[in-house]
């Protein structure tokens, strides 16, 4: 009887079996190819296998060049169910913390298959769902950043979120798996990265496994947005300004931006190489103190602060759009900046000692008005930001390189402190919860990752409130992406949209308009790159270096550093976030 039963199994069309497989989960049908030869013979199979994927994960996009393999359902599949398994363990952070030291290679690659995830959801649009997103709300959720106070853009921001949530989850995905009870947090699954170093460097062209692991922790930290927890870590935060504000971290040999020390000048072959563990210290101190003037009606009921999984999604291209595929001219951006009194910023930079190593922890940061910036695309750069401009970082030339870049991390004694008159400012710290090591996330490489504080600008003669931060341009040439994007260039102005900031001298008067030079571009991994050179009186004034977290036209914007047009050696730098503004930005 056992043998007729099963010869009726095996007697079915393969196509009828490999249908009725890839509607159980991929765990089961994986233990029905293991219980007799005839059924493992369905393990290989291409079919069954891209079934079985495309059932919970959106479609992998599709190849540029015709020689390209195909892509290999199985093996992705596998590492994806592999992954979640690590989620929905449940153990907490001991517990993965255990499995991370025990199996630190299996780790790194359940940390880059979900990056893959996350990088790959298919392109938000109106009508549109992302399985990969169902997956990640599911088995890594983003929590509510509640607390804090609230107003009506904080109620309508989770309004929106579970209005979204709601949709999202009402059709595109035939999945019905819910979300387990145990699942690991963003803050458990990252946490044994805290014992190693952060900062991405290379030695004679290979990269260290523990820096790789960590650049991946961080860059899955930043597409899943600050998390609560972090949000309200003192220690956290104070490491994260301590790499924010470290001025040895914006030099020329990073391109005065978020990129791997090294990777900046046009002598590397692959171009500039984001540096996720500076990213993610620049969004997590951004997103705490906005998280703080909120309340107080930064921005008004109208601006929005994205966050979460669905934030850091890429939006798809409209037809219409022409060469604007990064969406300059789709709608201003809104956002602000952040900085710390310049004697702050003098001391924790210029005062260092082999006895002695200041620390920001007791410091506050000031933050600014909600600034709108207004963007068209034009012909062609800005000739601050051709080759042979004196803010170009590719010039040999460049007043910004003090002595060398092999020395641009040791040459402390050099910096000059700068007469302008520092800014007074108040600002509150956030939060009395602390993460179990929190503090080691960003200090176990702070010979390299320290921050500075923020910079005290003097006022303008125009009005009494501080200036933006001073944007210079990168070098930036007219090219071409592997995907044919173009590089943009565009100019703009920047304006006041409401003054909600921090600035203790600040007052009513508007400030005037400021002139924006830039361009956006894809490196040579992808990620889009945004420069900016803010200029009044008579001349450029700010550098601003940014990165588009989660791809084209996101939600979430453009997070990174500032710093002054003239590479000063003691001028201040701090961090900005701007994105795209609309009345539907959380949506």
């Amino acid at each position: 009887m056992e043998s007729q039963d099963q010869t009726l199994i095996f007697d079915l069309p393969p196509e009828i079996l490999v249908e009725i497989l890839s509607n159980a989960d991929p765990t089961d049908a994986s233990r029905f190819t293991q219980t007799c030869k005839q059924a493992n013979v369905f393990s290989d199979s291409y079919a069954l296998n891209k079934q079985l994927f495309l059932r919970l994960f959106d479609p992998p996009a599709a190849p540029a060049p015709s020689s390209t393999p195909s892509y290999d359902f199985k093996t992705n599949l596998r590492s994806r169910i592999h992954a979640r398994q690590w989620l929905a363990s449940g153990g907490g952070a001991r517990t993965i913390a255990t499995l991370a030291s025990s199996l630190p290679v299996e780790y790194e690659k359940v940390l880059a298959t979900l990056v893959d995830v996350a990088e790959t959801r298919s392109k938000a649009a109106s009508s549109l769902t992302s399985r990969n997103q169902d997956f990640l709300d599911r088995f890594l959720p983003c929590q509510a950043h509640a607390g804090g106070g609230g107003g009506a853009a904080t109620r309508r921001r989770h309004r929106l979120s579970r209005r979204t949530s709601a949709s999202e989850n009402d059709g595109g995905s035939s999945t019905t798996t819910t979300t387990p009870n145990n699942v690991t947090t963003i803050d458990e699954l990252t946490q044994p990265r805290l014992k190693g170093g952060h900062a991405l460097r290379y030695v004679g062209g290979v990269e260290d496994s523990s820096q790789r692991t960590a650049q991946l922790a961080s860059k899955l930290k930043v597409l899943h947005t600050p998390s609560h927890l972090s949000l309200l870590s003192p220690q956290l935060r104070t490491s994260a300004r301590e790499v924010v504000y470290d001025q040895r971290q914006w030099l020329r040999s990073s391109q005065w931006g978020p990129f791997v020390t090294g990777t900046g000048g046009s002598a590397s072959p692959r171009g500039p190489v984001v540096d996720w563990h500076k990213l993610e210290a620049v969004a997590l101190v951004m997103a705490a103190n906005l998280k703080e003037v909120e309340p107080s009606g930064w921005g008004g009921a109208e601006v929005v602060i994205p966050e979460g999984w669905n934030s850091t999604r890429p939006v798809e291209i409209p037809s219409d759009a022409g060469r604007d595929w990064a969406g300059v001219e789709a709608q201003p951006f809104v956002g602000t900046y952040a900085f710390l009194d310049y004697r702050s910023f003098e001391h924790f930079n210029f005062h260092r000692s082999p006895g002695y190593t200041p620390t920001l922890e007791d410091e506050t940061e000031a933050v600014g008005d909600c600034m709108k910036l207004t963007l068209k695309i034009v012909d062609e750069p800005s000739p601050l930001l051709n080759p042979g401009s004196p803010l170009n970082v590719n010039n040999a030339d460049a007043a910004s390189n003090r002595g060398g870049d092999s020395d641009d991390e040791d040459d402390d004694s050099s910096f000059r402190t700068r007469s302008s008159p520092p800014i007074s400012s108040s600002s509150s710290s956030s939060g009395d919860e602390e993460m179990e090591d929190a503090a080691d996330v960003f200090d176990d490489n702070s010979a390299a990752s320290s921050v500075g504080p923020s910079p005290a600008t003097s006022e303008t003669s125009t009005g009494g409130a501080f200036p933006p931060p001073k944007l210079t341009a990168p070098s930036t040439s007219r090219s071409t992406a592997a995907d044919g994007s173009q590089t943009l260039a565009f100019q703009g102005t920047s304006e006041r949209l409401s003054f909600q900031g921090t600035f203790a001298t600040a007052g009513p008067v508007g400030q005037p308009r400021r002139t924006i030079y830039g361009t956006v571009n894809k490196t040579s991994e992808g990620q889009v790159h945004w420069t900016f050179v803010i200029c009044y009186n008579s001349g450029p004034q700010w550098l601003m270096h940014g990165i588009q977290v989660g791809g084209v036209r996101s939600k979430y914007g453009i997070v990174g550093v500032w710093s002054t047009a003239d590479h000063d050696e003691a001028g201040p730098n701090g961090p900005f976030w701007y994105w795209p503004h609309s009345d539907t930005t959380s949506e």
